[in-house]
């Protein structure tokens, strides 16, 4: 259990532009927001040709990975991030 309280949560996704990059190549992003004491979520999504996906599936993956946070870290999100409860 965390001592002190998060103060929000950084969801960042990826760039590439839907065909390439992937979540680790961001990672050095996380120390400056952890610091700050934010949570932070760097996620992916499957890229093409290698997935042979559309959009529409790498922006659900995108959705995957904020409901999952959402379920399974509920302890993460506050109130003003997720206000809609539904991407």
């Amino acid at each position: 259990e965390r001592k002190t309280p998060v103060r929000g949560t950084i969801f960042f996704v990826h760039g590439g532009a839907w065909g390439a990059g992937c979540p680790w190549m961001y990672r050095l992003i996380a120390p400056a927001f952890l610091s700050r004491g934010f949570a932070v979520a760097i996620v992916g999504y499957r890229t093409y040709p290698d997935a042979k996906c559309v959009v529409r599936d790498q922006v659900g993956d995108i959705k995957d990975a904020w409901n999952a946070l959402r379920d399974e870290l509920k302890f993460l999100i506050t109130p003003i991030d997720d206000g809609d409860k539904e991407m």
